[in-house]
């Protein structure tokens, strides 16, 4: 019998062990160009968190090619008083739309499992070359019918297979975040977003307390 145990037990597989992940480094991801006619401030996490609406952990689901739009001013605003100087009715410009799978929201009041994302026309070619699979931190703001990032190419977080972050536009005010781990980075936005909020409801009662002595 113990013989006949021991067989059974040498034909079972052994169980596999998983692939080591490789550590990742901030090298692995290239230096994003800034056009050289463009001039752009460093910003620092807490006041990208500041421009935004909404935050997500997202993995790209597809890459739409770049569009040709047309853009007409509407009537009364300041942009249609430049057209009519210059004589002219329209303008086109160009976007490019991806599709992002959201994994988790960090900030925002969208609870939408898939988001559309907006590359504007001053951010093709400064910013990651996006492909299905791809998982980053997005900080990002309405923009027409779904969402773009307000900030040229610092907007974008890249996370890591070893679950570390790292700046897609890295700045000097973002060293600290480059190989950040994914769960304090999360938790670091976590809590600026909430400070954020504070600040808001206090200015809000402010404002209305001040209305109010007006009165």
């Amino acid at each position: 019998l113990a013989i006949g145990v021991g067989a059974t037990w040498a034909l079972w597989p052994a169980p596999q062990q998983a692939p080591a992940v490789k550590p990742s480094s901030q090298d692995d991801y290239p230096i994003l160009p800034i056009p050289p006619t463009m001039q752009i401030r460093s910003t620092s996490l807490e006041e990208q968190v500041g421009m935004t609406t909404l935050i997500i952990d997202a993995t790209v689901a597809e890459v739409k090619p770049v569009e040709t739009r047309v853009f007409v001013p509407e009537g009364g605003t300041g942009e249609k008083a430049i057209y009519d100087k210059q004589g002219i009715g329209s303008s086109t410009y160009q976007v490019q739309p991806i599709y992002l799978t959201v994994n988790d929201k960090l900030m925002g009041t969208d609870d939408s499992k898939q988001i559309l994302m907006y590359i504007k026309h001053a951010q093709l070619g400064c910013v990651p070359d996006f492909q299905p699979g791809d998982r980053l931190i997005f900080l990002l703001d309405k923009y027409h019918d779904g969402y773009a990032s307000p900030l040229l190419n610092s907007g974008f977080y890249y996370v890591a297979a070893d679950d570390k972050v790292y700046p897609a536009g890295l700045t000097e005010k973002l060293l600290s975040h480059s190989g950040q781990s994914l769960s304090s980075f999360k938790s670091e936005i976590h809590s600026l977003a909430q400070q954020k909020l504070i600040a808001m409801i206090q200015e809000g009662l402010q404002g209305g307390n001040e209305a109010g002595s007006a009165q």
